[in-house]
């Protein structure tokens, strides 16, 4: 039997594959954008850096979904399997099984989407900045531009019913459309300040609100829009209406604000927090919930009386983090006196009392037992007990101390602000001041043995000891900016990050130091290299915030001693402090908002770079490439006919740890005519695994004959032509000439 040729293929650039996942805070800290629910129990929330999460119990818990590595903006589901997600850079990802898998639809170019929704669940609307417009008629497998009549940037979108929608956006702007989404004409809003979002209580009565604590009232269908006084004074960019009187606006600094008098006064609540309230959303009357920066989330069961918190763990800064020769205990400290341990390779994390409100800077231990942390106005706390209690030591001083290290169970050495150095011979019970020679504030230092030690500091500083920190002289740097942390793989090689991308090398102890190319100029506060790697393999991690927004974190891997230097995906828009590997594979990262990453894999994901499906005959035939792979076992495939259970049709084996592409095929044989949808399953070693997303592929069924143009023609003496018939059966070709006559 033969089948006409059909195929869909969808590229995937660089879909990861088990790299780095959240320990700390749960279920995570990027800062959420939208959320929305498709039923009473299941909900989903969706954010920088690829953030999406998702909820089957109203929102007492939450997983993490796997979305690439996008700043998201809104998520909308147009019913309980189906539903997208928008982003800046044109990203438009559908899912259709709850969230399961997600399909790549972006549009190339520098669309901006700020919101999308769906009036049915095949028509649907997505608006970006710049005026732009997108439209799809067949459920997002196709999106066409629309005309909008501005070039002003667009926020909010909303549809009263099938044809009649309004946009909110900038300077003011109102758009309205009566005939679906087709064309589009601007409405007079009597202001000229950004609208932000823009949603209806009913057929009649709608809002607008936007920054300054704009607010505008329609009671006529959007005819109409009048301004409405809100005596909130900062920008609103989500209000949300659960009756004609009863309404909800958050905002910055943790606002949150009701109306029980359909918008004619508003009273304020305190949340308890002041990170950046972005978007609300209730199920019923009761029932609702607040998203917003570095990924709080708040419910309330009593109409906004009372908010729960529902992030489970510390979201304190954290600067250090430590683990023992075990690999399985490990320490972490930062703001406030904050202190984690895990006894489980991080899987929880619990806050122990440190006896101070000092913020830590630096944590390190000389055996199982004995461990110290030292931070600012002169604080060193010791403990005895594997960190289950801490106890305050005097360290004659009130400089913020920087980082501690001991290279053996008796040695340590503390440095500190203006040019601190201290020294311990006494497994830290007794430290004494050293003179640095310098008074600049010293952030990072490391000793090779107990005579060989480095500093590093603000301004470039570097300073040097080759007699056990008794006496310490300044180093040529060649860069003026800040170094914050430095790195020794023997006694020889060194390495120092700092401020601007700096990262610096010496292989002469820490004499002369040259300067290697990063590839970044965000600031890297943080270096670590793998002790079984012979000094091959280092990481490390920076980033930071300007203006409030959120800057991806950064991780920087090298594998050839630091001659060059990759990015690797970290999925975290949190400035990242500190980064400790207890062997080639595990690894940790900790940074702002109590971030804790954990990798078990070297970071380098099993990067898929290519997936596609194509149709041949009655054959599927599937080809997928890796850039890197590490710790991989190989790849099941699974199939599932259009919305129907997946099953598991085949494997092929991986390359396990390498740097190098490699190409991969599978054909899937005896295929019927239908839609059917593919995806990798792709499985570590160690029996962890992670799914692709889904490439979609259609046969259809042949019900008609069907005969090409031969080719060549006029031939002498033979052609080629090609048929289809829509079963297994006899055929008779006959071949005629110009006038008619049959010559074979």
């Amino acid at each position: 039997m033969k089948y006409r040729t059909a195929a869909v293929i969808i590229f995937l650039y660089s879909n990861l594959f088990a790299q780095w996942f959240w320990q700390n805070p749960q279920p995570q800290a990027n800062t959420l954008m939208s959320i929305c629910f498709t039923n009473e129990t299941t909900g989903y929330a969706i954010g920088r850096s690829g953030a999406i999460i998702k909820t089957t119990n109203a929102g007492e818990s939450w997983i993490n979904l796997n979305l690439p590595d996008s700043n998201f903006m809104y998520i909308f589901f147009a019913n309980e399997n189906i539903g997208f997600g928008v982003g800046i850079y044109g990203s438009i990802y559908k899912t259709t099984n709850a969230g399961a898998d997600w399909i790549n639809q972006s549009i190339a170019g520098e669309l901006h989407f700020r919101s999308v929704l769906f009036t049915t669940e095949i028509n649907g609307y997505a608006v970006a900045w710049y005026g732009k417009i997108v439209r799809t008629t067949d459920g997002g497998n196709n999106w066409s531009n629309i005309a909008s009549g501005t070039t002003e940037n667009l926020q909010s979108i909303y549809f009263i019913n099938d044809s009649l929608g309004f946009i909110s956006g900038w300077n003011g702007t109102l758009l309205k459309t009566t005939d679906g989404g087709v064309t589009w004409f601007n409405q007079s809003s009597g202001t000229n300040e950004h609208l932000l979002t823009i949603c209806f209580v009913n057929d009649s009565i709608g809002y607008t609100s936007g920054v300054y604590g704009v607010l505008l009232k329609t009671t006529d269908g959007g005819s109409n829009w009048f301004i409405q006084n809100s005596d909130i004074g900062i920008s609103i960019p989500r209000i949300f209406f659960t009756s004609e009187n009863i309404g909800y606006a958050v905002g910055m600094d943790g606002m949150f604000t009701k109306t029980t008098d359909a918008g004619l006064s508003w009273v304020a609540q305190n949340m308890g927090t002041q990170n950046q309230l972005i978007n609300i959303s209730f199920i019923d009357v009761n029932t609702g919930f607040i998203v917003g920066k570095f990924g709080v989330i708040y419910k309330t069961t009593d109409s906004g009386i009372n908010w729960t918190n529902k992030v489970t763990g510390s979201i304190a800064n954290l600067s250090s983090v430590f683990f023992d020769n075990d690999n399985i205990t490990g320490y972490v400290v930062g703001d406030n006196g904050t202190i984690l341990k895990t006894t489980n390779s991080g899987s929880e994390w619990n806050s122990k009392v440190s006896g101070t409100t000092s913020s830590l800077r630096s944590v390190c231990f000389l055996n199982a037992d004995t461990g110290y942390a030292v931070g600012t106005a002169g604080r060193i706390i010791q403990t005895f007990n594997k960190g289950e209690s801490w106890v305050v030591k005097s360290s004659g001083t009130s400089s913020r101390l920087n980082s501690v290290v001991f290279p053996d169970q008796s040695i340590g050495f503390i440095v500190g602000d203006a040019g601190k150095i201290m020294k311990s011979t006494s497994n830290g019970e007794n430290w004494v001041s050293k003179n640095s020679g310098t008074s600049a504030n010293l952030l990072g230092v490391y000793f090779s043995n107990i005579s060989m030690g480095s500093v590093v500091g603000s301004g470039g500083t570097i300073l040097r000891t080759s007699n056990g920190g008794e006496s310490w002289s300044s180093q040529v740097s060649g860069v003026s900016q800040s170094l914050n942390s430095v790195y020794f793989t023997d006694s020889n090689n060194g390495f120092a990050v700092g401020d601007q991308g700096a990262i610096l090398k010496t292989t002469d102890g820490g004499i002369n130091w040259i300067a290697l190319t990063s590839g970044t100029t965000l600031p890297l506060y943080s270096i670590y290299f793998v002790p079984e790697s012979n000094g091959n393999i280092g990481y490390a991690v920076g980033g930071y915030i300007v203006g409030g927004a959120d800057v991806e974190g950064l991780i920087l891997k090298t594998t050839d001693a630091g001659e060059s230097w990759n990015s690797i995906e970290c999925e975290t828009s949190r400035v990242l402090k500190a980064v400790f590997f207890t062997d080639e594979f595990n690894g940790y990262v900790v940074g702002d908002g109590g971030t804790i990453l954990k990798t078990i894999n070297g970071g380098v994901p099993v990067e898929l770079t290519l997936f596609t499906a194509t149709a041949n005959e009655n054959e599927a035939i599937l080809n997928w490439s890796t850039a890197t792979e590490t710790n991989n076992s190989g790849f099941e495939i699974h199939r599932a006919p259009k919305d129907d259970d997946w099953n598991e049709i085949g494997f092929t084996p991986g390359y396990g740890t390498t740097t190098e592409g490699h190409h991969y095929s599978f054909t899937d044989n005896d295929v019927k005519p239908g839609k059917y949808q593919y995806k990798l399953k792709q499985v570590d070693y160690d029996g962890t695994f992670e799914y692709s997303q889904i490439v979609e592929l259609e046969i259809p069924f042949v019900n008609e004959f069907s005969l090409s143009q031969n080719y060549p023609n006029p031939f002498n003496p033979t052609t080629s032509m090609q048929y289809t018939i829509s079963s297994g059966q006899f055929v008779t070709l006959k071949v005629y000439d110009l006038l008619g006559r049959e010559v074979a």
